[in-house]
C-alpha cells in the first residue's frame, strides 16, 4: 500500500485499526520525515507515547529479524 494511500485511509480509522503493513508505513513517514509525529498523533487520535511506542517496537522487530537463525 502506497504512503499517500495509508494516510488517505487513515482519515477514516483508529490506530487500532490499521493492519500490521498500515503501521510499518506510518512508522515510515515519521523516519522519512515525510509527516510529524504530531501530525500522526491528531489523525489517529494517540498520544505520542503511543507512536513512539511503535517506533521502537519496529526497531525491536528489524533487530530480530536481522539476528542469527
Amino acid at each position: 500500500m502506497k504512503m499517500a494511500a495509508v494516510l488517505e485511509r487513515a482519515k477514516t480509522m483508529k490506530w487500532q485499526e490499521l493492519s500490521g503493513e498500515e503501521r510499518y508505513r506510518v512508522v515510515e513517514l515519521v523516519r522519512k520525515g515525510e509527516v510529524s509525529i504530531t501530525e500522526l498523533c491528531q489523525t489517529f487520535g494517540v498520544s505520542r507515547q503511543t507512536l513512539y511506542r511503535a517506533l521502537e517496537a519496529a526497531d525491536q522487530a528489524a533487530v530480530e529479524a536481522l539476528g542469527a537463525q
